[in-house]
């Protein structure tokens, strides 16, 4: 009869989400993944040292404006959001980038089923509405 050397290498997977609040990408997936051990199932059972990969997907939902350090909503995947045009111009019509103006309209948030306005600036949403708009009057009157 013959022999073999069989090495089985077994893989279970357990998925969670959290959200955690921190200034760079790297640090908030260090501190997700540093809370496996209270967001697995109870019955889920494996030591850390058995744990040989870790992947993560990161989705940034706020971010602190540069201009003025409050923390806002972004757009993300998730965000609910209208293209109706009520809340200001596009902003990519008539630009070198899209000269024929057929760009969609800047996205903004429907909250509870209304359109309200974005809190994000539309070319940048790292900056804060307000910001945004006063670094857009700024160029305007800087030519």
């Amino acid at each position: 009869m013959a022999k073999f050397k069989i090495k089985v290498t077994v893989k279970a997977q357990c998925d969670y989400e959290v959200e955690v609040d921190h200034t760079s990408e790297a640090n908030a997936e260090d501190e997700a993944t540093s809370l496996w051990r209270e967001k697995m199932p109870e019955d889920f059972q494996v030591e850390k040292g058995y744990v040989t990969d870790w992947e993560v997907e990161t989705e940034q939902l706020t971010a602190d404006c540069p201009g003025c350090g409050v923390e806002h909503p972004i757009l993300t995947n998730d965000t609910p959001v209208c293209h109706c045009g009520q809340f200001g111009h596009n902003p990519y019509a008539g630009t070198p980038e899209n000269p024929d103006g057929r760009a969609p309209l800047r996205p903004h948030l429907i909250v509870n089923g209304v359109c309200t306005p974005e809190p994000w600036w539309w070319d940048d949403n790292e900056y804060c509405a307000a910001c945004g708009a006063k670094m857009e009057a700024e160029e305007k009157a800087n030519g």
